[in-house]
């Protein structure tokens, strides 16, 4: 089923939550701080941690600053590609009914009647896929 033929629902639905919030990466590159806050206990496994005392150090606002930016990125990532998808598909689609049509004309006759009906379905499939392709 083309994602042109769905109902319209909220552009937000398709965001893939599962890879916007696998933070393990972000958790690991940023051990040190999360051990500082005291908060290693919550992202890593007792046997991995090298001090579970609640310890709160000073931190610098500048690597709670990256901390955030790092953890943000994902779902803003996520976010641009669920609001760009059908956009992508439909130029996509458009694409492959242009190089269909194109290949039609190079092997045929170009004044045949199914070089004439491949610009025809060509032309029309990009017409109807166009307005996905500018959201």
């Amino acid at each position: 089923m083309s994602i042109h033929n769905m109902p319209q629902t909220d552009p937000y639905s398709r965001i893939r939550y599962s890879t916007a919030f696998d933070q393990k990466k972000v958790y690991e590159r940023h051990r040190y701080l999360l051990e500082k806050l005291g908060c290693s206990r919550n992202s890593f496994s007792s046997a991995s941690t090298t001090d579970l005392r609640r310890s709160y150090s000073p931190v610098n606002s500048s690597e709670l600053s990256r901390y955030e930016k790092d953890c943000l990125q994902p779902l803003h990532s996520a976010r641009f590609h669920a609001l760009a998808e059908p956009g992508i598909n439909a130029v996509v689609e458009m694409g492959l009914a242009v190089s269909c049509a194109v290949l039609t004309r190079h092997f045929s006759d170009p004044e045949s009647f199914g070089t004439s009906f491949a610009k025809f379905a060509a032309v029309s499939d990009c017409l109807r896929v166009f307005p996905a392709a500018l959201q």
